[in-house]
């Protein structure tokens, strides 16, 4: 029984967006938008292989993981650049002393 509402018409859009239902622009929620913006208010990527690694980007920051699960990056959202606290992780080390 087809949809007397479609938001997809064969492989097109054919609403402006599809939103979740708490979605508040840069506050929660997220959309798809046809125009090709996309606004998530955290996400989760994950390689598609059960032994690799993964990516998270929520409002804490972007970390990134190996595929044992260890953290390998790290970019901290409320540190600002030009503060005098470095925001950036690499492989638990300082990048500011050499290659992550």
């Amino acid at each position: 029984m087809p949809f007397n509402n479609p938001v997809v018409g064969a492989i097109n859009l054919i609403r402006s967006a599809i939103r979740s239902p708490n979605y508040v622009a840069a506050t929660s929620g997220w959309t798809i938008n046809r125009d090709g913006t996309a606004e998530f208010s955290s996400i989760s990527l994950n390689s598609g292989n059960p032994s690799g690694g993964h990516v998270i980007i929520d409002g804490n920051g972007i970390r990134v993981y190996d595929f044992l699960g260890a953290l390998m990056f790290q970019v901290d959202s409320q540190t600002l650049p030009g503060h005098e606290s470095n925001p950036v992780v690499c492989n638990g080390a300082d990048p500011t002393s050499g290659p992550c």
